[in-house]
């Protein structure tokens, strides 16, 4: 892995960049069970490639497993950004406020996002 990790890291900036670390990241996931080092491409493209909505669903996906309730509130918000939908927006907020309430324990926070939500659409 680490040669083809070599590959990429000499192709940075480019379209194949992005798809070998993607591929890095899937095979760690789901051939190797290497949760942790998939987590790792996934945030590392996050940063180069911006708001990707293949590396954000993946990070949600992983997070929500490992229980990382704090990393899984900042997905669900950089996804609540990017979406015009209102009733996909909605269920953003409502993930949002519950990982908020029942993971991370912050209430006021949870309560500010159900505000939120109603702010949106107060019927």
């Amino acid at each position: 892995m680490a040669t083809y990790l070599d590959v990429v890291d000499r192709q940075v900036g480019t379209e194949l960049a992005t798809t070998l670390r993607k591929h890095v990241a899937r095979i760690n996931e789901q051939h190797l069970d290497q949760r942790a080092e998939a987590i790792e491409q996934w945030e590392h493209l996050l940063e180069s490639e911006g708001q990707d909505p293949e590396v954000l669903s993946a990070l949600e996906r992983l997070y929500r497993e490992e229980g990382n309730f704090e990393a899984l509130v900042k997905v669900y918000r950089t996804q609540v950004e990017l979406t015009e939908d209102i009733a996909q927006k909605k269920d953003l907020l409502f993930r949002t406020a519950a990982c908020l309430s029942e993971g991370v324990e912050d209430y006021d926070g949870a309560i500010e996002v159900y505000q939120g939500i109603l702010s949106l659409d107060p019927d």
